[in-house]
């Protein structure tokens, strides 16, 4: 491995630049388009999945620091004249289950020139209580919340999702 190289997913994911969100809303403002929905999987979702549990947490952890990396350069970038939306983390079920084709954990955001293309939305499922799945649960700080999503479809798996909390506002 080269000296100075990223020897974790988690250093991997935060170090490639195809993941500053800075660089991907400069890029944004010199396009004509009215919006960007930004998928991030810190994996290649064409890769099996490693059926191994440390790699899967890891995984998640990747997905979460991504997540706090967003949010943070959201918060700087408020006074560029576009909306961004909160960004959120997704892991599905299948990954959680460990299933061969399961997407890797995702982080979601969304560029828009105006807040009318701002389109982004789930609905929690509330029907039963919520316990996010542990190990995962354990790389959660007190700043983030996590809700679960139903499949489009009936039997479909669902996924859990995970926001930072909004600071309070004094």
């Amino acid at each position: 491995m080269k000296a100075g190289a990223p020897n974790t997913l988690v250093d991997r994911v935060l170090q490639d630049p195809d993941n500053d969100l800075i660089q991907m809303v400069c890029a944004f403002q010199e396009t004509p388009d009215a919006v960007w929905h930004i998928d991030r999987h810190v994996l290649d979702p064409t890769e099996p999945v490693i059926v191994d549990p440390a790699f899967l947490l890891s995984a998640c952890a990747a997905g979460l620091s991504l997540l706090r990396k967003w949010s943070s350069q959201r918060a700087v970038l408020a006074d560029q004249g576009i909306v961004i939306s909160e960004p959120y983390l997704i892991i599905d079920d299948e990954w959680l289950a460990a299933e061969p084709k399961a997407p890797p954990p995702h982080v979601y955001i969304c560029i828009t020139a105006g807040e009318e293309e701002l389109s982004v939305g789930h609905e929690p499922d509330h029907r039963n209580k919520l316990v996010f799945p542990a190990p995962v649960a354990e790389l959660l700080t007190e700043n983030e919340t996590f809700y679960r999503i139903s499949g489009v479809f009936e039997d479909e798996p669902g996924a859990w999702l995970i926001k930072i909390k909004k600071a309070p506002v004094s």
